[in-house]
């Protein structure tokens, strides 16, 4: 009974809070490091500690880094968020995928480009990358860049490898070559306790950068990141060939005969991403096409070489040559 009333109260509390403007912010921002704590408890504070995630009650009497998990019960509740939002993507062609982008003459040629700008952990912030990373910016917070091209220009070669999906529909359709992918939704729990906010811009060739989500890849929260990655699985007997686009881009896994730890070469690299520290929701799950449901949630484990999740993310990714 008490901690109903408890959960009750913190309802009521979240409703008193004021609503937060979802706003990019430029890379001067980076320098701009918050080291207090908030005032009051944020929105997503609050919704976590509905669900049993109560580490912020507590306080760390030390400086050194401690990393909590969300309770099953709210991993639960994302995913039935997660599915729900799935089924509601507009304002996105079909069956348009993401590249890196890495051109930096070229940029994304004819094709329209993506920022993701992710608010990382505050708090003995570890973001790092090594090796190859396209354009993609690493410092006390992370700009992902993507160009977005047609999915049916790509298929199946002789290792795995990933792309974001920026369409509206729920699956590659509409072709052969996409018969033996793995989808996999990707939640990024972002600092819940600072700004700036998490936010995507997009423009068309020569246009305007508009604020909003792109596909798939959308902001919950004000703060948080969604999105879903197909893997190309493996083909035995497949040549390594990619489409040419008219730029310089890559992909998101190790498509070479590196090592895992190889990453002296410019073709091949990881980016590290610091997440949320208390209460992490991160969160990996594996959809099934066939049920139209989830059918695993990954934990702790690198998925095809591509990304490897616990309570940060890491992306391994690939120049194409």
């Amino acid at each position: 009974m008490e901690k109903l009333i408890y959960t009750h109260a913190l309802a009521a509390c979240s409703l008193a809070l004021a609503s937060v403007m979802l706003s990019c912010s430029s890379e001067a921002d980076e320098l701009n490091v918050v080291s207090s704590e908030p005032e009051e408890m944020t929105e997503e504070m609050l919704e976590k500690i509905a669900y049993g995630c109560d580490s912020y009650l507590y306080e760390n009497p030390t400086d050194q880094k401690v990393e909590t998990s969300a309770s099953d019960e709210y991993l639960a509740f994302l995913r039935a968020r997660c599915s729900r939002a799935n089924k509601s993507i507009v304002a996105a062609d079909d069956n348009m995928i993401g590249v890196i982008k890495s051109d930096k003459i070229y940029g994304c040629g004819k094709y329209k480009e993506v920022e993701v700008y992710y608010d990382c952990e505050d708090s003995g912030n570890n973001n790092k990358s090594k090796g190859y990373h396209g354009s993609w910016s690493v410092s006390h917070n992370l700009t992902m860049r993507f160009c977005i091209v047609p999915a049916n220009l790509f298929e199946q070669v002789d290792v795995a490898y990933g792309v974001v999906d920026f369409s509206s529909a729920p699956y590659l359709c509409g072709d052969s070559n996409y018969e033996d992918i793995v989808r996999v939704d990707v939640r990024m729990d972002s600092d819940d306790s600072h700004n700036p906010q998490t936010c995507i811009m997009s423009k068309e060739y020569g246009a305007s950068w508009v604020n909003g989500n792109v596909g798939s890849v959308q902001v919950y929260g004000n703060k948080n990141l969604q999105f879903r990655l197909f893997i190309f699985k493996p083909k035995s007997g497949k040549q390594k060939k990619f489409p040419r686009l008219g730029f310089e881009y890559g992909v998101l896994g190790n498509v070479y005969s590196h090592s895992k730890d190889d990453y002296d070469k410019d073709e091949y690299g990881y980016v590290y991403s610091d997440d949320e520290d208390s209460n992490n929701a991160n969160g990996l799950w594996v959809y099934d096409k066939d049920s139209g449901r989830y059918d695993t949630y990954v934990y702790n484990k690198n998925v095809y070489g591509v990304i490897h999740q616990d309570k940060n993310t890491r992306f391994y990714l690939s120049k194409v040559k």
